[in-house]
């Protein structure tokens, strides 16, 4: 039967995420009863002080130790204890900074205490706590808690919370258990500020918006009711921009309901409606899902408020409505519905086609969703529609079943090739791995060959330090506007060119007709196989204008689409038919001459220049002929010699200059792109004695260009060029019509 007196003091303590100049600690124990007391001083300020007694039979020899089962009392208090002081109980990054004050007593016995408590925050700040002032009110006495909570931000209430639950608590032996009667738990949010709680949120975008809720728990923990209304308004930075939502919650006798509707600009644009069965316990926790019946509407909703990436160049936009009801299993629901799409647009800046028209008309269900109608128009773009249908597993797309149609579809296949075309074809497979097949007629089209041959870009767009320090022009091509979404397509249509299609440049004009086909594999480039054989048509040589008699265009299925060239053009002069004969590709065409009746290369320019042969010619004439029959042939040798040149120095250009008719006069010229915009030419004279001379052309952009001459002081020189090539239309006042004039 012990007396026992103790006491402990320590000044300016510190660590354990803790620092203090007085703690003072006392315990005494007497007959049975044990007194506690201490306090925690901080800059000589009392921030804590404890105090209580408890009964208890203590003996030391033999040690037994219990607590008596009568009254006992308990009293904490807190003195505006600065919370910036106790950072290191806080996570690390955690700003929060506030007085906090506090009484918690208990009393009773250990098996049936009572219990009180207060907590309150003043001027509290800080990224973690968006309040800057608490109160929290909690208590247990006769097997009920009660609960109360305030938070006021800037003087006004944020939120209010009250509650009472029955519970059975006991300290010693220590034990909690909910005692199954009824509780009543109010929550009440008024006009909170969202950004003020962005760190709830787990987008990294503020988020904009006001709140005003409320909540009411009623009934019992194994079988709770529970109502609610939430407003939001002018919500902003998280997956959709709106002006209001409303929503409403109940839980009652096994059945939910929840009502909710969306607004814009004080629009609604989306309702929900309907009710689902659910079996739910909060203690224990417990959810069963039943059968629900759930509508969903949507008016006037647009596309760029919905939060669907954004890919640079790409614009669209339109006008949603739709219906949707879900029934069945929550699990699992069956549903059924229909979307429309109105008043859209599409624009592809990259390949320069805007579609001023987007509509769709689609209908789903759990398995599958029906294309009913897809339809893409614009000015110049044509139409393009689709119909059909897409299997569903689950949410996923699985497979597809669709026609594609339109009038006069514009599309830039490639910079040098453009159609417009009537497409008839199938689209089958999945969005993974699509295949298309078909038909292309094609009502209007061109293959420029002066676009297919370019090697450089008309214009270089200059990034980052525009030089280094060798002094180097450094440049980056811009991106390419290949469609890469078609990438996985798998590809087998048949295009029938029934006429209008045309191959024009490097003084070709010819129609064609005919039929190609167009082949694509996953990953790889459409592939282009078949013959067009050419309508009519001409071609300009030496001046002279020729007339397709026989041609054909070939793809013979290379990556890129150039064509073999086989045509033959004829024009009279005299009673002599001089024939031009253009073989090679696309991009290194061939030109031979003959004549009706069989006559000498010479004659045959004479026939072309001066429309006699050139016997009949006087001797300037004559020297003249001789001249551009051999200028003709260097020509045509230079051609052979680039073929046999450009395996081993890769030269661009190579040319012989026939010297006013003397071949040791004339020189020999070898051109190179060593970029994009820089072609360099090195010419050189065939006699021993003459200089060389080296010729750089840069092409600052389309329209302008800088050329320079090295030789000698004679020959050296810097030109500016600058060139605008443009369209217009004058009135022809002799047949009153338009004619075109470049």
């Amino acid at each position: 039967d012990p007396i026992l007196k103790s006491r402990v003091a320590i000044k300016n303590g510190s660590g354990y995420n803790l620092s203090f100049s007085d703690l003072n600690a006392t315990i005494n124990y007497s007959g049975t009863r044990a007194e506690v007391s201490a306090a925690l001083s901080q800059q000589n300020k009392k921030v804590l002080d404890l105090t209580g007694h408890l009964g208890a039979n203590l003996s030391l020899r033999p040690w037994a130790f219990s607590v008596k089962g009568v009254d006992q009392t308990a009293n904490l208090n807190l003195h505006d204890v600065d919370l910036g002081r106790w950072s290191g109980f806080f996570p690390a990054k955690a700003q929060i900074n506030g007085l906090v004050s506090g009484q918690v007593s208990f009393s009773g016995t250990p098996r049936d205490p009572v219990l009180k408590g207060r907590v309150t925050v003043k001027n509290g700040s800080g990224s973690d706590l968006p309040v800057s002032d608490l109160e929290i009110r909690v208590s247990y006495a006769g097997s009920t808690a009660e609960v109360s909570a305030t938070v006021t931000q800037q003087g006004k209430k944020m939120l209010d919370l009250t509650g009472q639950t029955a519970v059975s608590l006991s300290l010693l032996p220590f034990k909690f258990t909910h005692g199954g009667g009824r509780q009543t738990v109010n929550i009440a949010v008024d006009d909170v500020d969202m950004r003020q709680w962005a760190w709830l949120f787990p987008s990294k975008t503020p988020v904009g918006g006001r709140v005003t809720a409320a909540l009411t728990l009623s009934g019992t923990l194994r079988d709770p009711v529970v109502s609610g209304k939430m407003a939001v308004r002018h919500v902003t930075g998280y997956i959709l921009s709106f002006s209001g939502l409303e929503e409403a919650v109940s839980y009652a006798a096994k059945k939910a309901t929840v009502p909710a509707g969306l607004r814009s600009q004080d629009k609604s644009i989306l309702d929900l409606t309907g009710r689902a069965g659910m079996n739910l316990s909060l203690v224990p926790f417990e959810f069963t899902p039943g059968d629900m019946d759930v509508d969903l509407k949507t008016r006037g909703l647009k596309l760029s408020d919905l939060p669907i990436p954004k890919k640079p160049g790409v614009e669209f936009d339109g006008v949603l409505d739709a219906t949707a009801k879900a029934t069945g299993d929550l699990t699992a629901p069956q549903l059924a519905g229909g979307l429309t799409l109105k008043n859209g647009f599409l624009n592809l800046r990259n390949l320069g086609l805007a579609y001023k028209g987007l509509s769709a008309d689609l209908g789903f269900s759990s398995d599958k969703i029906v294309i009913n109608r897809v339809l893409l128009q614009g000015d110049k773009e044509g139409t393009l529609e689709l119909t059909g249908q897409a299997k569903l597993n689950g949410w996923k797309l699985a497979g597809l079943a669709g026609k594609l149609t339109g009038k006069n579809f514009y599309i830039p296949y490639h910079k040098a090739i453009s159609a417009r075309m009537q497409p008839d074809l199938t689209l089958s497979g999945d969005f993974a791995a699509p295949r298309l097949s078909g038909r292309l007629t094609i009502s209007e089209g061109q293959l420029n060959l002066d676009r297919l041959t370019d090697t450089g870009p008309s214009e270089i767009q200059v990034v980052g330090d525009q030089t280094n320090r060798n002094g180097l022009i450094t440049y980056q091509e811009g991106e390419s506007s290949t469609l890469t979404w078609l990438d996985p397509m798998v590809a087998n249509v048949n295009v029938i060119i029934p006429k209008n299609a045309w191959v024009k440049g490097q003084g070709l004009d010819a129609e064609i007709a005919g039929q190609v086909a167009i082949t694509k594999d996953p990953g790889k480039p459409f592939i282009l196989l078949g013959t067009l054989r050419t309508v009519r048509g001409s071609y300009v040589f030496q001046g002279k204008d020729f007339k397709i008699t026989d041609g054909e265009v070939a793809f013979i299925g290379l990556p890129e689409p150039i064509p073999n060239l086989n045509i033959q053009a004829v024009t009279r002069i005299s009673t002599v038919d001089i024939i031009a004969k253009i073989s090679g590709t696309a991009t290194k065409m061939l030109l031979s001459c003959d004549s009706s009746p069989q006559m000498d290369r010479t004659d045959i320019i004479s026939y072309l220049v001066y429309g006699a042969p050139a016997s009949s010619l006087k001797d300037q004439q004559a020297f003249t002929a001789d001249k551009a029959a051999l200028s003709l042939t260097g020509q045509l040798a230079a051609s052979e010699l680039k073929e046999l040149l450009a395996g081993t120095f890769k030269v661009d250009r190579f040319s012989i200059d026939a010297g006013g008719g003397d071949i040791s006069k004339g020189s020999v010229a070898v051109g190179k792109y060593v970029a994009p915009d820089v072609f360099v030419t090195y010419r050189q004279g065939f006699q021993a004695d003459q200089l060389h001379q080296v010729e750089v052309t840069y092409e600052i952009n389309r329209h302008l260009s800088v050329e320079t001459q090295v030789g000698n002081e004679k020959t050296a020189g810097v030109d500016v060029l600058w060139g605008y090539d443009f369209d217009f239309k004058s009135k022809d006042k002799d047949k009153n019509k338009d004619v075109n004039k470049k």
